[in-house]
């Protein structure tokens, strides 16, 4: 069974946390004392941080959180919370929801793998194999066919467009993944996440109390006192902090990813699917009136570039994570 902090693999993106003005706030640097005693050494609290394996109330390190994040966007088991996308329903996005999702961008953490055909993970009894590109043309000479935006279940731009959620994962696990190696965890006052970050570092600042560090150390092993009492206190809110820091760098991913996410789909306030009629009309169907095949291949060539360079520049850590 999955501890009760688990927070990511739910029906819903977790960003329904209270949001506090950011007018006056400074951002939160949150930082976990190491290297003396009582606390872990720096080596040893990196290690925890980044390579820990879930059990009891601890989530996992940074690298189990981004493994379990991207396996549960393939596997459909997240929805973008509705106060994000302004939709009661998610009906914009739901319409993502359906696999395989294949990502344009192969993805470090599956060891760069080509997902542009087959995907890297699926739902039981679903075919990994991409679904093609959707059928363009023209209703006459002067009328151009494009129901992207009404087939949208199961096409090839679907899948992709839908691999800006592991993408953004991918990239935003890299610069978070940075950070909490360093022990510098940085929450700024526009995320959902900041009220977090405050009560985590009061936490440590209490942990931290000279006069209690000084009567830890006193412990006597073979002569229990109070002492000994306070060095036990220690070791389990110890632990909460740990597990705390880790749910606050989860709250991070999945806040940053699903913000960059919704603005890969979105070409200012344009969605995809506009973007790329514009891109069929203006640029293949004009050109290309009365020759259907000429129609599609340029769509299809017009839209491969399109989609890439606009991963590549959005997700620039998974660009340049992959030879």
């Amino acid at each position: 069974m999955r501890n009760r902090f688990h927070t990511f693999s739910v029906v819903y993106f977790s960003l329904a946390l209270a949001s506090i003005s950011a007018s006056a706030a400074d951002p939160v640097l949150v930082k976990i004392p190491c290297g003396s005693v009582p606390w872990l050494s720096c080596a040893d609290l990196k290690t925890k941080l980044m390579d820990g394996v879930a059990g009891g109330d601890f989530p996992g390190g940074m690298k189990a959180a981004i493994r379990e994040m991207l396996d549960d966007v393939y596997l459909m088991k997240v929805r973008l919370a509705p106060n994000l996308v302004a939709q009661p329903e998610c009906t914009t996005f739901d319409r993502l929801n359906k696999p395989p999702i294949c990502s344009p961008l192969r993805i470090p953490e599956n060891g760069c793998a080509d997902e542009s055909t087959r995907s890297y993970k699926v739902p039981e009894g679903v075919n990994a194999n991409c679904p093609g590109m959707s059928m363009v043309g023209a209703a006459s000479m002067d009328h151009p066919l494009f129901s992207l935006g009404y087939n949208d279940m199961g096409s090839r731009e679907s899948s992709n467009v839908a691999a800006g959620l592991l993408m953004a994962v991918s990239n935003q696990g890299y610069e978070i993944s940075a950070e909490v190696s360093q022990n510098a965890l940085k929450i700024l006052p526009s995320s959902s996440c900041y009220q977090r970050a405050v009560s985590l570092n009061d936490l440590i600042a209490a942990q931290s109390d000279v006069r209690l560090i000084e009567q830890i150390n006193a412990c006597d092993p073979n002569n229990q006192t109070e002492a000994c009492s306070a060095k036990e206190y220690f070791k389990a809110s110890h632990a909460t902090i740990l597990s705390a820091y880790l749910q606050l760098a989860r709250c991070r991913l999945i806040d940053e990813a699903s913000k960059k996410f919704v603005a890969f789909t979105k070409d200012g306030s344009k969605p995809y699917t506009q973007v790329l009629k514009d891109l069929y009309v203006q640029q293949c169907f004009y050109p290309y009136r009365g020759n259907p095949s000429a129609m599609r291949s340029c769509y299809a060539a017009k839209y491969s570039a399109w989609i890439r360079a606009r991963a590549r520049a959005a997700f620039p850590h998974v660009a340049s994570g992959c030879p």
